[in-house]
């Protein structure tokens, strides 16, 4: 069967959580770079994210058809390799793009996230030092440290504590605990 290549990244989400794990990449993105794949169990999800990709100026798919027309991206970015389900036991991703990519997800402690599927991936984005060595043992896997993206904007915009007391209309005088 003849494959219909897509020259874009593909992002896998399988439920609408991952909105928030990819966002802060998608925005550093050309929206016509990339597609979002959507494969959630539900219509709702589906739904919710559908209607953030449209808000947003994204283009999406739903899984399902891109399988069905035989499309494969040139980069899919997927957090496991069961986020677009599977077929007689072989994950959708690796017939859904030709450059694997894991963008880790969760904290990473637990062994599942270090499993033998691992070794499918092309690169495997990882938060620090603690989860590259944990993927040491997948040669010829390369291991980028890339932080948690979602967490950029505390980094990189910092807030001005003045202007956060006087928004939330609180006492300046006073000490302001946040949690």
């Amino acid at each position: 069967m003849k494959q219909n290549s897509i020259n874009k990244i593909g992002f896998c989400i399988h439920f609408a959580e991952l909105i928030n794990h990819y966002a802060a990449l998608w925005e550093n993105l050309e929206p016509d770079s990339f597609c979002i794949l959507i494969a959630c169990p539900t219509q709702l999800e589906n739904d919710y994210i559908i209607e953030y990709a449209t808000r947003h100026g994204y283009q999406f798919q739903m899984t399902e058809d891109v399988l069905e027309r035989h499309q494969v991206f040139s980069v899919l970015v997927s957090n496991h390799p069961y986020s677009a389900g599977h077929v007689s036991g072989q994950a959708n991703v690796w017939r859904l793009g030709k450059k694997q990519v894991r963008m880790m997800y969760a904290l990473g402690k637990a062994k599942w996230n270090f499993s033998p599927w691992n070794q499918h991936y092309h690169t495997i984005l990882c938060w620090g030092r603690y989860h590259q060595e944990m993927l040491q043992n997948f040669p010829g896997v390369q291991l980028v440290q890339v932080g948690y993206p979602r967490f950029d904007d505390y980094f990189n915009n910092p807030t001005d504590k003045n202007l956060l007391v006087k928004n939330l209309g609180l006492d300046p005088n006073k000490k302001t605990v946040v949690w």
